[in-house]
């Protein structure tokens, strides 16, 4: 077996945005059960930032953003120019999923320059490599404590972007490109 990763598009480039470490823009991708979102909010209480939600959300998820005081804004149905500007716009890229196929949202956050929090578990672990925060994404504990260390330790978070901006470059198209053509002259 083979396994020749997903590319990230070239219109994901680095784009250079001071990390705003007292009101932090937190994007979330997905709403679906497994992208953790429940807990996600939960893990923000007491978290001064924004949160921004790219997708629909559940009542229950609104209603519990409220009960935490948690500011939010949600949007779904974007285009792809929408989207590359929601990650252009974000501090962090929030992705403590715990199902993933692949997991795109993190190379694109890292392609972009943007701190990358996701799950201490595979696929999202060799996909991000040493350009992210880890957490363990059924411990609301972990993931705050995860929010905490990429706002106030700035070493950290600009050694996480830096690696990822580095460990992007295996999924860019050339690449996997080549990776493509050395499968198919093996064969």
């Amino acid at each position: 077996i083979t396994i020749i990763p997903d590319e990230v598009g070239d219109e994901f480039q680095y784009c250079e945005k001071t990390f705003n470490a007292d009101k932090p823009n937190i994007l979330h991708i997905g709403t679906r059960p497994h992208k953790n979102l429940t807990r996600t909010i939960k893990a923000l209480k007491g978290i001064k930032c924004q949160l921004r939600i790219v997708g629909v959300v559940e009542n229950s998820d609104i209603e519990l953003m409220s009960a935490n005081n948690i500011s939010y804004t949600i949007v779904h149905n974007l285009s792809d120019e929408q989207l590359i500007q929601e990650y252009k716009n974000a501090d962090i890229i929030n992705f403590p999923s715990y199902h993933e196929g692949f997991g795109m949202p993190i190379i694109e956050g890292q392609a972009i320059g943007r701190l990358v929090i996701t799950s201490d578990m595979d696929p999202m672990k060799s996909v991000a490599g040493d350009g992210a925060i880890y957490c363990n994404p059924y411990n609301i504990a972990s993931i705050h404590e995860a929010y905490i260390k990429g706002i106030t330790d700035s070493c950290c978070r600009e050694k996480a972007i830096k690696s990822g901006l580095e460990n992007v470059k295996k999924y860019r198209l050339a690449r996997i490109t080549e990776e493509y053509l050395k499968l198919y002259k093996s064969l």
